[in-house]
C-alpha cells in the first residue's frame, strides 16, 4: 500500500525461498482493493454486478412469468439488485463518488414507471418511494463503524479504528464518514450516546435521517 505521488518500494519480498509478486490491486472477499487504498475499483465493481442482476432477474421474470408490478417488484429489486450493488458498502459507503450505482437504481425506477432516460431523477424516486442508494450504503458504512467501537477492547478491529480515529483527518475513510454523519445531523456523536440502543433503533434512526434530507432536496428540486 503506498499513497498516491510515492514511487513504489523496489524492495523484494519471499516466502520460503519464493518471490512474491508485487501487484496493483487485489480482490479480497469480493472486494477490490488497489495499492493506494480507493474505493473507485469497488464501486464501479459493484455497479457493473448490479446491473448484470438487475438484466437476469428481468430475463428470468419476463420468460417466468411476464410483467412484474407493484410490491413484488420493489421486494425483487431489493433482495435480488440493492443488496448486490450494496455489498461492501460498510468500505466505500461513505465515498463521494455513488453515481454509478445509482443509475442502476434509477434504470429499475425507469422500467418500472415505463418511462425514458429523460424523466427527472426526482419524480422517479418520489413515485417509486425509495431512498437513494447513496444514504444505504453511507448508513450502512456508519452503522457499522459504531458496531466496530461497541466491541470488546480485545478486538483488533476496534483498537485500528480507535488508533484511526486519533489521526482524524489523515484518514480517508473517516473524513467521509465526518462528512456523512454531518449531513445526517450526527455530527459528534459518540458512542456511548448509542450505548442504549440496539442495532435495529439505529439503523431506522439512520433511514429516517436520510430520508428527512432526501425530502429537503426533492422540496428544493420540485420549486426548481
Amino acid at each position: 500500500m503506498r499513497k498516491n505521488g510515492v514511487k513504489r518500494t523496489e524492495e523484494e519480498f519471499q516466502m520460503n525461498g519464493e518471490s512474491i509478486e508485487v501487484i496493483e490491486e487485489y480482490k479480497y472477499l469480493g472486494c477490490t482493493i488497489n495499492q493506494h487504498l480507493e474505493c473507485k475499483g469497488m464501486v464501479k465493481e459493484r455497479a457493473n454486478a448490479g446491473a448484470r442482476a438487475l438484466n437476469s432477474w428481468l430475463r428470468g421474470c419476463t420468460a417466468a412469468i411476464g410483467e412484474v408490478k407493484g410490491e413484488a417488484f420493489m421486494k425483487l429489486m431489493e433482495t435480488l439488485v440493492e443488496n448486490v450493488l450494496l455489498y461492501g458498502a460498510e468500505v466505500w459507503g461513505c465515498g463521494r463518488q455513488l453515481e454509478q450505482v445509482e443509475q442502476v437504481q434509477l434504470r429499475a425506477a425507469r422500467i418500472f414507471l415505463g418511462v425514458g432516460r429523460l424523466h427527472p431523477k426526482v419524480a422517479l424516486l418520489f413515485e417509486m418511494k425509495m431512498l437513494p442508494l447513496k444514504w444505504e450504503a453511507g448508513s450502512r458504512c456508519i452503522n457499522f463503524w459504531l458496531k466496530v467501537l461497541r466491541m470488546g477492547d480485545n478486538r483488533l478491529i476496534r483498537s485500528v479504528m480507535l488508533e484511526a480515529m486519533e489521526m482524524r483527518g489523515k484518514v480517508k475513510w473517516l473524513r467521509d464518514l465526518e462528512q456523512s454523519l454531518g449531513e445526517l445531523g450526527w455530527k459528534g456523536v459518540s458512542v456511548e450516546d448509542m450505548r442504549r440502543l440496539s442495532s435495529g433503533e439505529i439503523r431506522q434512526m439512520l433511514r429516517d435521517g436520510a430520508w428527512r434530507m432526501v425530502r429537503e432536496a426533492w422540496d428544493a428540486e420540485i420549486q426548481e
